[in-house]
């Protein structure tokens, strides 16, 4: 499988994943959705550090960073979440507008660590 195919069935499976856990978060079961979003970020942190030192692959790489950062606070994962930004932050071509969502996610970020 090359390296375009495995990233996309890691973010599919991410994406797959985060569905079941915003089901559950609607059904009010928390830890299964906690669950969920867990699994998706450990496929999502994978796709997202394949594409790591592709910085011609914008906006792909820093969407896929700002979804593992998304689904990283899901999970309860700050720290991580923290990484995965600074991480598409370090982005030589990045686009402004994933620029701004990634600053977003880094505000989130803070707001969460700071209440």
């Amino acid at each position: 499988m090359n390296k375009e195919n495995k990233i996309e069935q890691l973010h599919e499976q991410a994406m797959d994943l985060c569905e079941g856990g915003f089901f559950a978060r609607r059904e009010k079961d928390d830890a299964k959705a906690v669950d969920f979003f867990k699994k998706a970020f450990e496929f999502e942190k994978q796709a997202a550090l394949l594409m790591e030192d592709d910085h011609d692959c914008e906006p792909t790489r820093g969407v896929l960073f700002r979804s593992a950062g998304w689904i990283a606070i899901d999970a309860g994962f700050l720290d991580e979440a923290e990484e995965m930004v600074l991480k598409g932050l370090q982005g030589k071509n990045l686009h402004n507008e994933i620029h701004d969502e990634l600053k977003e996610v880094l505000e989130e970020i803070i707001k969460i660590k700071t209440t």
